[in-house]
């Protein structure tokens, strides 16, 4: 009995190495591909701002709807589908790569005195914040392609002391911009084509709202 048990046991034991060196000498992982990052880089628009507003206007970080809160490009092919390209992904997520590239456009068309985010300690005398609605590669209807933006956003004055701030501005700018070549690269020059078309439009946007709200101060 003792040597049945003991002859179980060595071929057991056997096993089991031979298993392990086996498990040691085989790679159970997929090969990992590059995994490749982009910005949207475009030159700031030409805005026409005539004449400087001598005030502060602080940009605050954009939140984001669910599906585009994360680094990966988000593509569709159909009304109702959303894919995720794990293999080309942003720099930095749309929530922070949008107000960022705001903050930079609105430095360049010299209407305020200063643009600031929410780490600068300057008191502002106007916000704005945003939501990004839908920031994709998107099938239009098989036949071709479009980068294609949405940002709701909202600016306000600012009231201290006076309770809550005026809203001034709230909409939703949509942009898109067609690519005929299937690659990552041109997906994000037609995106950064679209951003610019929407940076342009919100600044002129801000700058005929505050003229206006001027007039009426008066």
């Amino acid at each position: 009995m003792r040597t049945r048990a003991f002859k179980f046991l060595s071929i057991f034991m056997m096993a089991g190495a031979l298993f392990f060196s086996l498990s040691c000498s085989i790679n159970l992982t997929q090969p990992s591909m590059e995994v490749r990052r982009y910005q949207l880089d475009y030159e700031a628009p030409i805005t026409g701002v005539d004449s400087m507003v001598d005030a502060v206007m602080r940009i605050r970080r954009f939140s984001a709807s669910p599906v585009y809160d994360r680094p990966e490009i988000i593509f569709s092919s159909g009304k109702f589908e959303r894919g995720v390209d794990f293999y080309n992904q942003w720099a930095t997520r749309p929530g922070d790569m949008i107000p960022a590239l705001l903050m930079r456009d609105i430095q360049a068309s010299g209407l305020f005195r200063a643009v600031t985010n929410n780490l600068s300690g300057l008191l502002p005398d106007y916000e704005l914040e945003g939501v990004v609605m839908e920031f994709l590669d998107a099938d239009k209807d098989g036949k071709e392609r479009s980068a294609v933006l949405s940002v709701q956003v909202t600016v306000t004055k600012v009231n201290p002391g006076k309770g809550e701030n005026a809203i001034l501005i709230q909409k939703t700018y949509a942009a898109s911009s067609p690519f005929t070549e299937r690659k990552p690269q041109a997906f994000v020059a037609a995106m950064s084509a679209a951003m610019k078309t929407f940076s342009g439009e919100l600044i002129k946007d801000i700058q005929n709202t505050i003229r206006q709200s001027g007039k009426r101060g008066k």
